[in-house]
C-alpha cells in the first residue's frame, strides 16, 4: 500500500534502497501496464500533432519527430498491452486476450519497417490478418477513446484505462491464477485470492495519486523515467541501504532499527481477514494468522522500532490497528501527551480498534 510513495520518496532524496525478494513499485506489472498505456496514448496525440503541423508554415520532417528512440519505446509499449480487450470486446466475444503472438508481433513489425505499430495497423489494416482486425481495432479504438477524452492529463487516463479495460483484466487474470492455486492448494483460504487482487487495486490507486501532481502525460511519463533513473543510481551500494519486505520476508531477520508500516485497520490486519455478515457477528477467521506476523514484524527489531498508520483509508478517517494496543504499545510520547498523528483533524483522540478485546499479541 506504501511501496510507490515510500520508493519515489527515496529516489528523490537520494536514499539507497532495495527490495527484498518482491518487485520495485518501478518494475511491477501494474505500473508496467499503465506506463505502456500512457505512452501509446502520448504516441497518438504527438502523431496528431505532426499531422497538424504537415499543412502548417513550418511542417516537421517525418525522421525528426517519429526518432528511433521514439518507436522503440512506441513498440515496446504496444507488445505490453495489446492483449489486454476493452470492456465492450470482452462483454462481446467473452475472450480474456486478443491472442497476439510473438510470431504475429514480429511480422507486424517487420512489415511496419521501424514505424510505431499502433498508427501503421491503424493507416494499413489490411496487414493484419483477418481473425484478428477485430481485435486490433479493438485495440486502436481504446487507446484513441481514452486519448480523447482524458485531455492529456495522465490521472484521467488511469481512471478511463481502469474503467474500459484493465480492472477488468486484472480480475480476469487473477481469477485464472487462483483456480490453478486452488487445484495445486485445495485448502487455500479463498479470502488470500481476494487480498491479491485488492492489492493490485490499491497499487492503482497509489499511482493514480502520483499520476496528480503531473500537468500532461509527458511530463508523467518522463518523471517515472527519471525517478527510475535516479532509485537506480542511488541504489548501486546493495550494503549500506535501505532493505524493504514483506514480514514474510523479514522471518529470521533482524536489524538494528526497523520500520513497520500500515498499521492500520483494513490493511493490518487486513479487512479480509474478518468478515462482518449485515445482520451476524464479526467472524475472526484469519486474524490469529495476522496477529502472528505482527508479533514477527514487531520482534524483528533489535534497538529501535518505528511504527506507522495513515490519516486516511478509502475516502473515512483511518483507524490504528489493534496490534498497536495488543502489544501494550500506547500511542503517547514520553511525556504522556498522545501522539498528534493518531489525532483526528479536529484534535480529537483516534480510538483503537472497536474490535480489540484484550491484549493478546504478546500473550503465551
Amino acid at each position: 500500500h506504501h511501496l510507490a510513495s515510500l520508493e519515489i520518496a527515496m529516489a528523490r532524496n537520494s536514499i539507497p534502497y532495495r527490495t527484498v525478494g518482491g518487485s520495485s513499485f518501478f518494475k511491477r506489472k501494474t505500473t508496467r501496464d499503465i506506463l505502456a498505456y500512457l505512452a501509446l496514448i502520448d504516441g497518438v496525440r504527438i502523431h496528431q500533432d505532426y499531422l497538424a503541423a504537415r499543412n502548417g508554415s513550418q511542417p516537421a520532417r517525418w525522421d525528426d519527430v517519429f526518432t528511433p528512440i521514439h518507436c522503440g519505446e512506441q513498440n515496446t509499449a504496444f507488445r505490453v498491452v495489446a492483449n489486454i480487450p476493452s470492456r465492450e470486446y470482452f462483454t462481446r466475444t467473452t475472450k480474456s486476450s486478443h491472442r497476439f503472438t510473438p510470431t504475429f508481433f514480429g511480422t507486424l513489425s517487420a512489415q511496419a519497417g521501424g514505424r510505431p505499430l499502433l498508427q501503421f495497423c491503424e493507416e494499413q489494416p489490411y496487414v493484419v490478418p483477418g481473425e484478428q482486425q477485430l481485435a486490433i481495432k479493438d485495440f486502436i479504438k481504446l487507446i484513441k477513446g481514452v486519448q480523447v477524452q482524458c485531455h492529456n492529463h495522465p490521472a484521467e487516463a488511469i481512471t478511463l484505462l481502469r474503467q474500459a479495460a484493465y480492472d477488468l483484466h486484472l480480475r480476469l487474470s487473477d481469477g485464472k491464477h487462483s483456480e490453478e492455486e486452488q487445484e495445486d492448494e485445495p485448502g487455500a483460504p479463498k479470502h488470500r485470492d481476494e487480498a491479491k487482487l485488492e492489492a493490485r487495486y490499491d497499487e492503482l490507486e497509489e499511482l493514480l495519486q502520483i499520476a496528480r501532481r503531473y500537468h500532461s502525460i509527458r511530463h508523467f511519463l518522463t518523471g517515472m523515467a527519471q525517478l527510475k533513473e535516479q532509485a537506480e543510481t542511488s541504489s548501486k551500494n546493495k550494503r549500506d541501504c535501505v532493505h524493504l519486505m514483506t514480514v514474510h520476508q523479514a522471518k529470521g531477520l533482524e536489524s538494528p532499527v526497523v520500520f513497520v508500516m500500515g498499521l492500520t485497520e483494513g490493511i493490518f490486519p487486513h479487512r479480509l481477514s474478518y468478515t462482518m455478515a449485515e445482520d451476524g457477528p464479526i467472524v475472526l477467521s484469519g486474524l490469529a494468522e495476522e496477529r502472528r506476523l505482527a508479533y514477527v514484524a514487531f520482534t524483528r527489531a533489535q534497538k529501535l522500532l518505528f511504527l506507522t498508520c495513515i490519516l486516511r483509508y478509502r475516502g473515512g478517517d483511518a483507524i490504528p490497528s489493534r496490534f498497536i494496543q495488543e502489544a501494550g504499545l500506547n500511542p503517547t510520547g514520553e511525556d504522556g501527551t498522545l501522539n498528534p498523528y493518531l489525532m483526528y483533524r479536529d484534535g480529537a483522540p483516534r480510538k483503537l480498534s472497536p474490535l480489540v478485546t484484550t491484549p493478546t499479541l504478546f500473550e503465551g
